[in-house]
């Protein structure tokens, strides 16, 4: 059913961007269309950017680790969540952990010794990339808590953490959810 609904969902924008590429306003309304949808993370990117590798360490690795957590895991969500939100903040245009594309309302937690990504199981070592300009990224990254709290957390508990450019990153759309709004109802 998933492709199913990709290959409708391509054939529906194909469709628009045909019927609306006839005339000025039709074009610019496609153009804040792909505003909106790059913005949601539905669309697919590719590009450079910067690529993070976060990794659990080997087992009996941390004999301090139960200090961190109750359940066995290093890396906690916390830790993978201010990673995403950094990389954002420093100038990614788009993210993904484990090749799963992150757009607005994923959520990132654990459950269990599980770590998941909008309820979908990810596991170590957690690959985060980020497309955008990689030296700026890099840059404003470096200097981030976030980096600050993975280099601390590596050093104490032996977790893995590694930071390098990346040249041809690919995202394809995030899972697009339905939303809704909220309406003022007047008093009876």
């Amino acid at each position: 059913l998933d492709v199913m609904r990709d290959e409708l969902a391509a054939q529906v924008s194909t469709e628009r961007d045909r019927a609306l590429q006839s005339d000025a306003a039709g074009s610019e309304l496609l153009d804040r269309l792909d505003a909106v949808e790059s913005a949601a993370g539905i669309d697919s990117v590719t590009g450079p950017g910067l690529s993070v590798v976060v990794t659990e360490p080997a087992a009996g690795g941390a004999s301090d680790r139960s200090v961190r957590t109750g359940s066995g895991a290093t890396v906690l969500d916390r830790d993978i969540a201010a990673v995403v939100n950094s990389l954002w903040a420093s100038g990614a245009e788009a993210v993904s952990v484990d090749g799963n594309r992150v757009g607005p309302n994923v959520t990132i937690r654990q459950a269990g010794g599980a770590m998941l990504l909008d309820n979908r199981p990810i596991t170590s070592p957690y690959d985060i990339d980020a497309i955008g300009p990689p030296q700026r990224i890099q840059v404003q990254f470096a200097v981030s808590d976030a980096y600050l709290r993975m280099s601390t957390v590596a050093q104490l508990y032996g977790v893995g953490f590694s930071v390098r450019p990346a040249t041809d990153l690919e995202f394809g759309p995030a899972v697009a959810r339905e939303s809704f709004e909220a309406k003022e109802v007047a008093p009876r």
